[in-house]
């Protein structure tokens, strides 16, 4: 296991969790409000929906890692394709926010307090700087993923120009069981996008690990994919 990427998205997720639990006095007054920054977000992504599907092709590759109770790795699957990209859609990595109940949506924001810490500069791009936290009380419970989202804090980067979700930071603060089959213990899940040349916004990396038991089984697992090589895809 790469120890220092996920030293990283631990480190990023604890500096999310007390930042967002600072006193409103400690808020830059001159920074917009969580609100009006994910409107623009919500509004942006809602718009990107329709536009055009696979105008670049790129390089993916995806790495899979079974690691032991100490980290080290077991088992290891390296898969390396040529793809396409989405840039006018849905980017591959709110595909999975998607398919794992993380859709940045209304409904989605609804369930969280976000907090406007900072302007700073990302990849030489104004950006905005947002932690959240589950509110309390918490949104109702209707099954595993609610428990599992009512225990997640996290930091979002917001490109201030675009109003453009450019990366993210996910963690799981509580341990979470669904029943006898066993509990999720840690899980992180962080990614990153970036803003092409004709100002398309694609998938750069999502990072994924997990700490878990199935019946009295541990499993620790980490997936990495990494999209490299954009090129422009050929007008059919």
């Amino acid at each position: 296991m790469r120890t220092g990427s996920f030293g990283l998205i631990m480190v990023g997720c604890a500096v999310a969790l007390v930042a967002s639990q600072q006193p409103a006095a400690t808020v830059d007054r001159s920074l917009p409000s969580a609100e009006e920054v994910l409107a623009k977000v919500v509004e942006r992504a809602e718009l990107a929906g329709t536009g055009s599907q696979n105008d670049y092709s790129c390089t993916k590759q995806t790495i899979e890692e079974e690691l032991d109770a100490s980290g080290e790795v077991v088992k290891r699957k390296l898969h390396v394709s040529q793809t396409h990209s989405d840039p006018g859609g849905v980017a591959d990595a709110h595909k999975w926010s998607n398919e794992n109940g993380f859709s940045l949506n209304q409904e989605l924001l609804r369930r969280y307090h976000f907090t406007v810490v900072q302007r700073l500069t990302l990849h030489g791009r104004p950006t905005l700087l947002l932690t959240f936290r589950p509110k309390d009380p918490p949104s109702p419970v209707h099954g595993f993923q609610d428990r599992l989202l009512n225990r997640v804090v996290g930091t979002l980067w917001v490109d201030e120009q675009d109003s453009e979700l450019a990366k993210a930071d996910l963690c799981l603060v509580k341990p979470v069981s669904f029943g006898l089959l066993g509990a999720v213990d840690r899980f992180t899940f962080s990614f990153e996008r970036f803003r092409g040349d004709d100002g398309h916004w694609m998938a750069r990396w999502t990072d994924t690990w997990v700490k878990a038991r199935k019946f009295i089984v541990p499993v620790r697992t980490r997936k990495r994919v990494d999209w490299t090589d954009f090129r422009k895809s050929a007008l059919e």
